[in-house]
């Protein structure tokens, strides 16, 4: 497998792991959202609910106020107190209306509400008329509006205890979420660790570490060492760049190697030549300076060599040469 298609998969990966991360960490927070904007659903319920109840006890309170005194000021907050319910009586109705047994129940209490408000306003009207003011009393005393706020009450009891219900059932599923939640940041904590430390391994191994070998080998080729391969390369495209580097080294290490035998050596018969020569006998002298010795150059001739070159040829006159060496 080449290290091109390891680093194109290797990227690859990575680049999927980004991306499904981001589409999970996305989906997560859309979860827990949802979950958080039902709790805050049926809080509202049950705000709007007791707005509402306080709403008819304020239309209630306005008109009792007004058929003590005749007073037209106190019938203000029973017409705010009519206004409100309406308002939050309708937000009810819009807020539940995914729940059947709830909108039932929402009907029972408008009906409850329409003859609520129709006793008021009849005990209202009557008082505005004169002489009629302890008719007013009367139909206030009778109950009937009474009844109609007891049953709205136990309704209104019944319609509340379902949304708190719903909302400890909202409540437990948001936390179950969250725990979910955080189980699975976790695990995608961990799988993105191990990732890392097997994009690292990878690099070290495929990248790092056959970069590290050829800088060891490029210092060691700038030094004039032989570089030494084992069968230990990767099949790949880094194994074959270092594989052909040592090779290159070898050859030229045996390139140098040749071009200084032939620069300090004598080509036919492989003795040192003159600038070698002088070399050794700089070093005899110091040699023999140091350790206070004795040090002699011996010159040989040849006798007869240039008539055995003129008679029998150079040929013969360099195996003559050559054997010389070789005894010597």
């Amino acid at each position: 497998m080449s290290i091109k298609f390891k680093l194109i998969s290797l990227l690859g990966i990575l680049f999927v792991a980004a991306i499904g991360n981001s589409i999970f960490t996305f989906q997560l927070e859309a979860h827990e959202e949802e979950k958080l904007a039902w709790v805050n659903h049926t809080h509202q319920v049950l705000q709007h609910s007791q707005l509402f109840l306080s709403s008819l006890k304020d239309a209630e309170t306005g008109q009792r106020g007004y058929l003590l005194t005749g007073i037209p000021l106190y019938l203000q907050p029973y017409y705010t107190g009519r206004a409100n319910a309406k308002v939050h009586f309708l937000k009810l109705k819009s807020l539940t209306q995914d729940n059947t047994k709830q909108q039932q129940r929402l009907t029972t209490i408008n009906d409850q509400m329409r003859f609520k408000f129709e006793e008021l306003a009849e005990s209202i009207e009557l008082t505005q008329l004169d002489g009629n003011a302890q008719r007013a009393i009367e139909l206030v005393k009778n109950n009937e509006g009474k009844e109609y706020m007891d049953e709205l009450r136990r309704i209104l009891s019944e319609f509340n205890n379902t949304e708190s219900i719903l909302l400890e059932q909202r409540k437990g599923d948001f936390k179950a979420s969250k725990a979910r939640i955080a189980t699975l940041i976790v695990v995608e904590l961990v799988f993105f660790v191990s990732l890392a430390f097997f994009t690292v391994l990878f690099l070290q191994k495929n990248l790092f570490q056959p970069l590290n070998l050829l800088l060891a080998s490029t210092r060691k080729s700038q030094d004039g060492k032989e570089i030494e391969i084992g069968d230990i390369l990767q099949k790949d495209e880094m194994g074959y760049l270092l594989s052909s580097f040592f090779d290159m080294n070898k050859r030229i290490l045996e390139n140098t190697q040749e071009l200084h035998h032939k620069a300090h050596h004598d080509k036919l018969t492989g003795l040192k030549n003159r600038a070698e020569l002088l070399d050794d006998i700089q070093k005899a002298v110091e040699h023999s300076i140091n350790f206070k010795t004795k040090s002699a150059i011996f010159f040989i001739d040849l006798n007869g060599f240039k008539l055995l070159n003129d008679k029998l040829g150079h040929d013969a006159g360099d195996m003559l040469l050559i054997e010389v060496a070789a005894r010597l």
